[in-house]
């Protein structure tokens, strides 16, 4: 059943969330071949790990397995991203891609995404660590995926602690559609977010 518009808007009340929550409500998980769809992404110009310009148009006609992350993360971070690493062996060879997009882009320049996708033993040409303008993935964040970030004024919090925002993987279509929220910090929830990319991506998703 297709979302209204309203019902996109009222999206924050059901996923909020922050980089300590692990325990939050999953009710907009869907299931592998359901026709629900959430929103579609506004337009937006990103930065990935080799420096190079992303934008949606470098995405159309992939599906893609979404994450929030930043790299001194002292929270759950680690573990969405040890997620993404444990399913990454398991995407099929073209149609989707993961994507790691920092929220604390001040600290995690391409140089410093590139490092920590070295570290996770990222395969980059199915798993891409993307940063930009703190204010481009603000809006990006808090109005096309409807999920919540804030980041604690300069010295105000400990590093690691400074940046609050979702635990969610978002899983989105080849048009650009979000097709299902799960939570990022337990594996099986993951792979059901694979497998409904990987149901989108030979179903013309």
């Amino acid at each position: 059943m297709k979302r209204g518009r309203l019902g996109f808007g009222l999206l924050l009340l059901a996923l909020g969330g922050c980089s300590e929550a692990t325990t939050e409500a999953a009710p907009l998980d869907a299931r592998t071949e359901s026709a629900d769809r959430f929103g579609t992404l506004a337009p937006f110009t990103l930065v990935d790990s080799s420096g190079r310009t992303i934008t949606n148009a470098d995405l159309a006609g992939r599906v893609c397995i979404a994450s929030f992350v930043f790299t001194t993360c002292s929270g759950p971070c680690p573990t969405i991203s040890a997620n993404f690493r444990a399913i990454q062996d398991d995407l099929p060879a073209e149609g989707v891609r993961l994507l790691s997009i920092s929220v604390d882009p001040a600290t995690d320049t391409p140089e410093v995404m590139g490092r920590y996708a070295e570290k996770l033993g990222a395969d980059r040409s199915r798993w891409m660590f993307l940063t930009g303008k703190a204010e481009e993935i603000d809006a990006l964040i808090r109005s096309s995926f409807a999920l919540p970030v804030d980041r604690s004024a300069p010295g105000a919090a400990p590093v690691g602690q400074q940046v609050t925002h979702s635990t969610k993987v978002v899983v989105i279509d080849g048009r650009g559609v979000i097709a299902g929220y799960y939570s990022g910090t337990e594996l099986p929830t993951v792979r059901e977010a694979l497998a409904r990319a990987k149901w989108l991506s030979t179903h013309g998703g």
